[in-house]
Order: structure tokens, then sequence, then C-alpha cells
């Protein structure tokens, strides 16, 4: 199992490091405070060493590509996909904009793999689906195929 880590690799930018290799970076292109930054951070290390390769995952993969994923892997629908993202919105904290949110899943076509906060939001509604942490990349590798 590949374990990442992360360091600063500038004033707003990690480097994301497995086995000492550098797989991808992150920058802070939302300007997150330095709490916030550091939650992110957090629950990559803790969440990411679930993943299979890390290496292999995707940077974007579109809603379609998922929806299909998720269909031929688990038999989930479109339907039952918006059903839990909007469940999980609803469920954050009032600091996050939820209408922002649901206008970004509505609309947006891309799904960007780059951001914690995806990653996040993902696992959040891999569990509101009965998915386990494990189902996630599996998902999202095949995504990347289709």
């Amino acid at each position: 199992m590949r374990t990442p880590d992360f360091q600063q690799n500038g004033f707003d930018g990690y480097n994301i490091n497995v086995d000492g290799q550098v797989i991808g970076t992150w920058v802070n292109t939302d300007n997150e405070p330095p709490e916030r930054v550091e939650q992110m951070m957090n629950y990559l290390e803790a969440n990411m060493t679930t993943r299979q390769d890390v290496a292999q995952m995707p940077t974007l993969i579109t809603k379609g590509q998922l929806i299909r994923a998720l269909y031929q892997l688990h038999g989930i629908t479109a339907e039952q996909l918006d059903t839990a993202v909007y469940a999980v919105i609803d469920q954050l904290p009032a600091q996050f904009d939820k209408t922002a949110l649901q206008y970004l899943w509505r609309y947006s076509n891309d799904i960007d793999m780059t951001k914690p906060e995806t990653l996040m939001l993902m696992d959040a509604v891999a569990g509101a689906l009965g998915l386990t942490q494990q189902q996630v990349p599996e998902g999202i590798l095949l995504a990347a195929t289709l």
C-alpha cells in the first residue's frame, strides 16, 4: 500500500508525494484559509492510504463517465446519484455555499479530481449510496476509461 504525503512547494501549493516521487500537485486556487488547507491535507493523508494506486487516479472525469461507471459497477442510476449528492450538500456545515454547490453539480460537466473537497464529497456521496471507501477509486478509475 502506498501512502501519500504532502509537502508545501511554494506559497499556496503542495506536492503530493508517494514513495518519494511527486505524483501530482494541489494549488490553493480558492484561497482557503490555512486552517481549512490543513483540514483538507489531513483528510487526504488519512483517506488516500486506502486508495489502491494513488498515481493512477485521473485528474479529471466527466459526470457522464461517473454515472456510467456507477451504473456498470453497482447499478446506481443518475437519479440515485443526484439524490445522494444533494443530500450530502444539504448536510454540509453552514460555512459552505450550498446553493453554489448544487448549481455546480447540476450544470458542470467535469469533475476535478485534484481538489481535496471533491474527494471529500465523493467519499460522502459514496457512503450515502452504500459504497465502501475501496469502491470509490474503483469507480473513478473505470470512469476515466469510459
